[in-house]
């Protein structure tokens, strides 16, 4: 039973860092489509710091933006979790410089699919995804030898 661990912890490892890539290219293509897209100004209806503890009693903080846009006569409600690694102090810094609207661009053929300045692909993505897949497949070949 004991010898089947380190084939499932690499099983997880490498079915985690395929989502989170297959996540990644699936962003990355949205914000290039969208730079080909028409701009709205959308209004910042709410912005927050959340506060969130992991069942290790980790504390991580994410900035939370609510906002609105219109398109033909048809309003979008969207959230975003903005994406990267926060302390409290730069999860609210980085709210107060945004301001009460932002730029979006949208797709003409599906208005609520959209992109923002705020959607960014970052160094510690990449990171994660290498990290999870590198542990994985060395997990996976050190059973195998």
């Amino acid at each position: 039973m004991a010898a089947i661990v380190p084939y499932v912890a690499a099983v997880l490892l490498l079915a985690m860092g395929g989502y989170l890539l297959y996540k990644l290219i699936k962003k990355t293509r949205l914000i290039t489509a969208s730079k080909t897209w028409p701009a709205v100004t959308a209004q910042v209806v709410k912005k927050e710091v959340v506060r969130h503890v992991s069942s290790k009693g980790q504390v991580s903080f994410y900035p939370e933006v609510d906002y609105k846009y219109s398109i033909m006569g048809t309003e979008v409600n969207k959230h975003t979790r903005l994406s990267g690694m926060w302390s409290r102090n730069s999860a609210q810094k980085s709210l107060d410089e945004m301001g009460e609207s932002m730029e979006v661009h949208y797709n003409p053929e599906n208005p609520t699919e959209h992109a923002h300045g705020y959607d960014k692909v970052k160094v510690t993505d990449y990171l994660v995804i290498i990290t999870a897949l590198g542990l994985g497949l060395l997990v996976l070949i050190t059973q195998l030898l």
